[in-house]
């Protein structure tokens, strides 16, 4: 029988550092993009309650929490 090699991905902690740090920058990006549009949609529309601004950012923190299970479901798989 032969042996394979070990899995850098497993080995390596800093890999699984980085990966998930990335991860996390990418959440933060959804979110406020998530805000930013909502205001500016609030903003373009001219409305004093800022009704988009938080339909959008609810919108883009479930997009980012599903994301987030989506990922650590495929890390969990594999």
């Amino acid at each position: 029988m032969k042996k394979q090699p070990p899995d850098p991905k497993k080995t390596n902690p800093l890999a699984a550092y980085a990966r998930y740090s990335a991860f996390v920058m990418q959440m933060g990006i959804i979110i406020v993009a998530g805000a930013f549009a909502g205001h500016f949609t609030d903003t373009f529309l001219k409305i004093s309650i800022p009704v988009f601004s938080l339909l959008f950012s609810i919108a883009a923190i479930a997009l980012a929490i599903w994301l987030l299970i989506k990922e650590t479901g495929k890390n969990q798989k594999s």
